[in-house]
């Protein structure tokens, strides 16, 4: 089996707000904190799943009315992104995404630059 195959695994628990602190004190420490779901939030509710780093820090404010430094919600972009829960955009300077798209443009890519080269 591939490794993308288990990808999801452990990624799929839900809602993790609404579990007491004792048990979510007992989860693996690869579970996003409350801070890292708003910002998975913002990004999936309000920006259909991709936005820029000025997007999220206005944002949280608008919707938590959490007052972030530009440089801590990059350092908290970086750890969430070296965890797997989300991914930056390439091409894109401090642009993240839920999903990863990367590998996806990448083939496109290949594909078109197939296609106008003729093999004989």
């Amino acid at each position: 089996m591939s490794s993308e195959t288990f990808s999801n695994l452990g990624r799929r628990l839900g809602d993790l707000s609404t579990l007491p602190e004792d048990v979510r004190s007992q989860l693996s420490k690869n579970v996003p904190d409350q801070y890292a779901l708003e910002i998975m939030q913002i990004i999936d509710s309000q920006y259909d799943g991709y936005a820029s780093v000025d997007e999220i820090l206005i944002a949280l404010y608008t919707t938590y009315n959490r007052r972030v430094l530009k440089t801590e919600l990059a350092v908290k972009l970086a750890g969430m992104k070296k965890s797997k829960f989300i991914y930056s955009i390439s091409g894109k300077n401090d642009a993240y995404s839920t999903r990863q798209f990367n590998r996806v443009i990448r083939f496109f890519r290949f594909i078109k630059l197939k296609k106008t080269h003729f093999y004989y």
